[in-house]
């Protein structure tokens, strides 16, 4: 099993390749990985991650690419 990118590395492929979902995916794990490690969201509020993963939920139209994600894949990314 490969590891996992970091944070910093997600965001710059992410700004690299203008690919604001990749982004919000980024955001993403840089609050599962805040939560994992001090039990507290610091950079993102509960508030924006809810307002995230909504975002990434709604994601649909011609511009989504096959990209949308469903509640079970979001809540198995939250549990890696």
């Amino acid at each position: 099993m490969s590891r996992r990118k970091t944070v910093p590395n997600l965001m710059r492929v992410a700004i690299d390749n203008k690919d604001a979902w990749d982004f919000a995916w980024a955001l993403l794990e840089l609050s599962r990985k805040e939560f994992d490690e001090t039990g507290k969201f610091s950079t993102l509020s509960a508030t924006d991650i809810k307002n995230l993963l909504q975002a990434l939920l709604d994601r649909e139209g011609p511009q989504s690419s096959g990209k949308t994600a469903t509640i079970h894949e979001i809540s198995a990314f939250l549990k890696k």
